[in-house]
């Protein structure tokens, strides 16, 4: 269903969690601010990822919603209850404006009721997302498009005539945390790519299971309402800005099953600018994606140990066992990331790898681990937030996934690789197993894991401002 807008005047995002999911929700803003470049956007979040879209120039209006695992973290309290005078604050920013559609990508009961208390006449919600409770929770029900997530929530924007080709990522970092990455790695002569800008297309995601790599390049159609030129003018920019390198929807691809890749895509190609123009590939900044020293001196690499799930995290010794092997191929410098929960996996990765990596993990908050992802090489991680984040600032990934099914939750990203976990058949399974003890991650193997590393370093001397980003292979609803 298609719901014509023009002009758009004002529009409520309703993605609160998690951080892999914020980030994932920043195509779709991108793409509602250059469709109705004077429309009202409002978003909210829940106030322990408020930081990740905070100070964006495309949000008008960012509505923090108090909760209790945010106030225990913010110290505030005991964690205990949401006090009555944040919550009266937090409905009285919803009802300060009247918005005219909101776009429900949480998908959930308080999602919903955020959406009715806020005012909004007409309420897009994708059905996938709801468990079947798409009636109830919105006015207007759409199907997701088929991919990961950040393709997929696209689909609620189409449905209100957004143009869905002008998506992209843009991750905002105010200049101190760059500053700050800059000083704690030793890569101050780095000079991101300018965001905001369409580039040609990329070529397709390769994808490790069996050995194998998905080279299907896939193209589609969108139906959604065009209202501005593309590529699309950069919006103006709040002082001291620095975005993240960007793209355009065209996509790379990560169909896996049972641990081995297949043929399908995401997503519409955008144009490739024409050459000489600013947004040309060979008028973009050099970036240190590549083995370049005159723009990196060391090629940095991350790795992003934690999960949000027992079963998503890979071993220590695998880790190790990986980054060693880096050390020794490419003198790489290992950088250690993760959240406060995951200190104890990486201190045990920085003591197997003898003083020869900087641990960060738990140090760095959300702007500053983008910073930090957008000055390296590489990013190995799980399936978890900050592999998200990565994509986002266009950072070459190899995504660790055991159980999960990447073709919905994986990184839309034009340089990226998945190793899924192979040798079940049940494998790939829903986000949370039956089984009794999930064993899935210990399945992947080093050796997998390290070549799809070499691949990438040695592809990824490609810029990565020339990325677009992935769709799905018919550009349909699932």
């Amino acid at each position: 269903m298609s719901l014509a807008h023009d002009p758009l005047r004002s529009v409520l995002i309703l993605r609160q969690s998690s951080l892999g999911d914020v980030i994932n929700t920043l195509p779709t803003l991108v793409a509602v601010r250059r469709s109705f470049p004077e429309a009202r956007i409002g978003w909210v979040v829940a106030d322990r990822f408020a930081e990740a879209i905070e100070g964006h120039p495309y949000i008008d209006d960012l509505i923090v919603m108090p909760t209790k695992r945010g106030r225990k973290a913010r110290g505030v309290g005991s964690g205990a209850w949401v006090s009555l005078r944040e919550m009266c604050a937090f409905v009285k920013a919803l009802r300060a404006h009247r918005y005219e559609v909101s776009l429900d990508l949480q998908g959930r009961l308080r999602s919903a009721l955020i959406a009715r208390f806020a005012g909004c006449r007409k309420r897009v919600v994708i059905d996938e997302l709801t468990r079947g409770h798409g009636r109830r929770y919105g006015s207007v029900v759409v199907k997701r498009l088929r991919g990961p997530a950040a393709y997929g929530y696209l689909a609620a924007a189409a449905a209100v005539g957004v143009d869905i080709s002008q998506a992209e990522y843009y991750f905002y970092i105010p200049d101190a945390d760059g500053r700050w990455a800059d000083e704690v790695l030793g890569t101050a002569t780095y000079s991101p790519a300018p965001g905001g800008t369409a580039t040609s297309p990329p070529g397709p995601l390769s994808t490790s299971g069996e050995g194998e790599t998905a080279t299907a390049t896939a193209t589609a159609t969108a139906t959604a309402t065009a209202t501005a030129s593309y590529p699309p003018a950069p919006l103006p920019r709040r002082e001291g800005e620095t975005a993240a390198a960007s793209c355009s929807p065209a996509p790379p691809q990560c169909s896996l099953r049972r641990g081995a890749p297949a043929e399908g895509g995401w997503g519409p190609r955008a144009p490739a600018a024409a050459a000489g123009s600013p947004s040309s590939p060979a008028t973009q900044a050099q970036t240190p994606h590549s083995l370049d020293e005159q723009h990196c001196p060391v090629l940095l690499i991350a790795l992003n140990p934690g999960a949000s799930k027992p079963w998503k995290q890979w071993g220590a010794a695998s880790f190790i066992a990986v980054a060693r092997a880096l050390i020794e191929e490419f003198g790489a410098r290992i950088i250690i990331l993760g959240g406060p929960g995951d200190s104890q996996v990486a201190g045990e990765i920085e003591a197997g790898l003898d003083g020869q990596a900087l641990n960060l993990c738990g140090k760095c908050t959300i702007k500053r681990l983008g910073a930090v992802l957008q000055r390296c090489s590489l990013a190995i991680s799980s399936d978890t937030g900050p592999l998200h984040l990565a994509a986002a600032v266009h950072t070459p990934v190899v995504a660790l996934f055991s159980s999960s099914n990447p073709n919905d939750t994986g990184p839309w990203s034009e340089s990226g690789t998945v190793v899924q976990a192979r040798g079940r058949d049940c494998i790939p399974c829903a986000d949370r197993p039956t089984c009794e003890t999930p064993t899935c991650a210990a399945l992947i193997a080093p050796e997998m894991v390290l070549e799809a590393a070499r691949e990438r370093l040695r592809a990824g001397a490609v810029d990565r401002s020339s990325g677009t980003l992935p769709q799905c292979a018919d550009g349909g609803p699932e």
